[in-house]
């Protein structure tokens, strides 16, 4: 892994004296310096950076838009429940509105195509952005991308109006070898302006800060981890030393596919994993203040997210997202979830989450709504058509001289709706067990 090293010092400290901006395919964004900052991102750096978030889309620090609008330059910092400062990055008048909430998920997309006996070669990317609005997904991590320079290159054309990929490939004798991971961003409903990468370990890990919403920058590393114990530890060991060096790109949510557990219950059989590598993975993990949010929301469950087919298989929860510990409670509706549905052709399942704001206001759970599904049964039709016969009969009734307090139109109304949908409730109980149980077959089936 000592090229891998070697990477972090080539790749985490660009020569910020060379202005020109770079193509979107190498290096799809830079970092512009703030000259009245004292502090520089590079060798030397320590402490905060005075950074402005740009990419081609986004003009130079002090430069105008086109209308009249000046980008000013910002720090990248924590998130403000942490009491840091984040990018200070405006938009464009008239840029995108981003909702207070995003969904992120993380896939091993096990390379760019896939054979179907009946279609040939497939593409995979071509199913990208159809998943992303079905999903709703407003950024996805892929591993073991397989992306080139050209290639992208020749995604952006294709589907430049709908997703954005930031990526990374190894490099020199790597280049050919089963890595690479990327970022994709859904237009859409996704703020795009101003990212920023840094490449830790070409082809293997790679952060990018985004402005999600409003002045939240979120930092996101996608990860892909060797399968070799010691390369594995010495991943974990190189992440590291990257942050010792620029505590500043400590992320926010890690995406990765860490090719180990660090925890039995995680493995079937259970068993435990290589424990250097377990320790170096978990010692990144406390450096960064990271949390498996999924483990959190689930704990003693055990799931996987990878089969390995065998005589005897195997199973594994080797996908995972990490969130910082302070943007867990921002977090909800953890997940995995097969793509084939999605037309993906992978080995691994989708692991997905979504984040919020710290400001986005707290919703109640509402009114009970009966689903459609459950309120159309032949029982509930006849029970309804009863009951509600009978009501009727007895509001009648009580709207006259029989009226009291306690027996009138408004409180039998409100009696009969509360026994109606405690029935509802019940019946529900009974169809949606049946009808995940025979998903979860069709799931099995493909």
């Amino acid at each position: 892994m000592q090229n891998s090293a070697s990477s972090v010092t080539s790749n985490a400290g660009p020569d910020l004296s060379d202005r020109r901006t770079t193509t979107a395919r190498t290096i799809p964004a830079t970092v512009e310096e703030d000259s009245s900052s004292p502090h520089r991102l590079g060798p030397q750096h320590s402490g905060s950076t005075g950074l402005a978030l740009r990419s081609e889309a986004t003009p130079r620090v002090g430069e105008n838009t086109h209308d009249d609008e000046v980008i000013t330059p910002g720090e990248l910092g924590n998130s403000p429940e942490e009491g840091g400062r984040n990018a200070r990055v405006r938009h464009k008048k008239g840029g995108k509105k981003t909702k207070a909430h995003m969904r992120i998920s993380s896939l091993n997309i096990k390379g760019r195509t896939s054979i179907d006996n009946e279609e040939g070669t497939q593409e995979k990317v071509n199913q990208i952005p159809n998943m992303m609005r079905n999903r709703r997904i407003g950024m996805l991590a892929l591993q073991e991308t397989h992306y080139t320079e050209d290639y992208v290159a020749e995604v952006t054309a294709r589907f430049g109006d709908t997703i954005h990929i930031e990526y990374s490939r190894p490099v020199g004798r790597r280049a050919s070898r089963a890595e690479g991971v990327a970022l994709v961003f859904y237009k859409p409903t996704t703020n795009v302006l101003g990212l920023e990468k840094r490449e830790v370990i070409p082809g293997r890990s790679m952060i990018v800060a985004s402005q999600w919403h409003g002045e939240d920058v979120l930092k996101t590393m996608v990860g892909y981890a060797p399968n070799a114990a010691k390369e594995n530890k010495e991943f974990w060991q190189t992440n590291e030393k990257f942050i010792d060096e620029y505590p500043e790109w400590t992320p926010d949510a890690v995406c990765i596919d860490a090719n180990l557990v660090p925890e039995a219950i995680d493995r079937l059989p259970a068993h435990e994993d290589d424990q250097e590598a377990v320790a170096a993975m978990k010692s990144f993990l406390r450096k960064c203040d990271l949390v498996d949010g999924w483990r959190e929301e689930n704990p003693g469950e055990p799931r996987f997210t990878f089969t390995q087919e065998t005589d005897c298989p195997s199973h594994s929860r080797l996908d995972r997202i990490y969130l910082k510990r302070s943007r867990i409670a921002q977090s909800r509706s953890w997940d995995m979830e097969l793509t084939k549905i999605d037309g993906i052709k992978t080995d691994h399942k989708r692991v997905s989450c979504e984040i919020t704001t710290a400001e986005a206001p707290e919703q109640g759970h509402g009114r009970y709504t009966a689903p459609l599904y459950v309120a159309k049964t032949l029982k509930m039709v006849q029970l309804v058509d009863k009951t509600g016969k009978e009501l009727m009969n007895k509001m009648m009734l009580a709207a006259g001289e029989q009226r009291t307090e306690e027996v009138n139109p408004q409180t039998l109304y409100a009696k009969w709706k509360r026994t109606t949908g405690d029935e509802l409730r019940r019946e529900a109980k009974t169809i949606i067990p049946r009808a995940k149980k025979k998903i979860s077959e069709l799931q099995e089936k493909l």
